[in-house]
């Protein structure tokens, strides 16, 4: 059975006249509420009422109301989607090759498919309800893999001759453009992903549900597949940002404490004057304040992976060692909220929206290959892929 397979993917029928964006939404696990009414007031067809419905019935009937209608439209046959995003980062111009089709689903770590963080059950059974409702993998995950030889960019050169089904501005930075590929390109598309190791960037949740749900199907069948998006993590297109730690005001800490208490395993600089970050400096992270800034290094020889993991370093040995913050109260969400971005912190630091931060490095690309192949897991929300993969482009469903 073939690793990596085209799919019969429903789209928007953009032919209707529908605007990209006024129907198609980030991923549902990036917004809160307020952002989820916004989308929903764009249009009565945008993604998120598919996607985070009233009710798993709603989102069922909705779904063949719309394939009823034309709305929503399947290809003939099975298909590959290449997707070419250009973005900014600051003032660096970046482009990353993806592309749309079926991974065989097989047990996390065993074999060719392997994670990098942990999950939690809560989110698993709302995507699982959602897609036995459905029939559908609604939204792809986000996955890797390493190609020196950069095949996906060179097939991604050869098919943007043809002209694309859709491009979609996400916003002044962001620009995403569609392509299905022809038939002709299918059996060399299968035979290089064919022994192919995957590491999964984002979607951990949906990929164990896909696995539940095969599970629960226990014969053959299209839920064989995961609706996957994968790009090449050695291309200088896959961005992988830092996610940094943004301690709220749920409960107060006393940091000249922490600072004091830390120096037995880290080597502690004031930074105040400096303005400066991890990734200009030899830092593991930084403490930010509203008006100081405190590097650490971690002083012991770095014995295994995850000595050189800024979020390992930061979570095991000041988060949970020296403000008690355990894995039950980072669960509630109250405590810790996370951005890679560090205009949000500056902004809500000058506005006292949250305590301190914490800025953690960026995760190396063989670091996050090296740490998923032992089958460990990093500490939740180290890594932040950018950007992140549109939902509503394609799906992929057996209603």
């Amino acid at each position: 059975m073939d690793t990596f397979i085209p799919l019969k993917f429903f789209t928007y029928n953009w032919e209707k006249g529908l605007n990209p964006d006024s129907i198609i939404t980030p991923p549902y696990d990036v917004y809160g509420q307020k952002q989820k009414e916004i989308f929903a007031q764009k249009s009565s067809y945008n993604f998120v009422h598919l996607d985070l419905p009233q009710s798993y019935l709603e989102a069922k009937n909705l779904l063949l109301n719309w394939i009823q209608n034309e709305i929503l439209i399947q290809s003939p046959a099975p298909c590959f989607y290449l997707m070419k995003t250009n973005y900014k980062i600051g003032q660096k111009k970046l482009t990353r090759w993806g592309i749309f089709g079926g991974l065989k689903l097989s047990p996390l770590g065993e074999k060719n498919i392997f994670p990098h963080e942990k999950t939690y059950p809560k989110a698993k059974q709302d995507r699982l309800n959602l897609m036995e409702k459905t029939s559908s993998q609604l939204s792809p995950i986000f996955g890797v893999y390493a190609d020196k030889t950069l095949f996906l960019t060179h097939l991604g050169e050869t098919i943007e001759e043809i002209s694309p089904i859709l491009t979609y501005k996400e916003n002044e930075q962001i620009e995403h453009i569609l392509w299905k590929i022809p038939k002709k390109y299918n059996q060399e598309i299968k035979l290089f992903f064919q022994k192919q190791k995957f590491f999964i960037a984002d979607g951990h949740h949906r990929y164990e549900t896909a696995l539940a749900y095969k599970q629960k199907k226990a014969k053959p069948g299209p839920w064989d597949y995961i609706f996957i998006y994968l790009s090449n993590i050695t291309s200088p297109g896959v961005e992988i940002l830092p996610y940094h730690r943004m301690l709220t005001w749920e409960e107060k800490f006393n940091f000249q404490k922490v600072i004091h208490s830390a120096q037995e395993l880290f080597e502690v600089k004031d930074l105040t004057e400096t303005g400066s970050n991890p990734i200009a400096n030899n830092f593991d992270f930084i403490l930010k304040q509203k008006t100081n800034q405190f590097g650490f290094k971690f002083k012991k020889p770095r014995t295994n992976y995850f000595y050189n993991l800024s979020t390992y370093l930061l979570d095991e040995f000041i988060l949970k060692k020296e403000l008690n913050l355990n894995e039950e109260k980072i669960k509630t969400g109250n405590y810790i909220k996370y951005t890679p971005f560090l205009e949000e912190i500056e902004e809500k630091l000058s506005q006292n929206k949250i305590q301190t931060a914490f800025l953690v490095k960026k995760v190396d690309p063989e670091l996050f290959q090296s740490i998923a192949l032992s089958n460990k897991l990093m500490p939740r929300k180290s890594t932040y892929f950018y950007p992140k993969v549109p939902s509503g482009l394609l799906f992929y469903s057996w209603i």
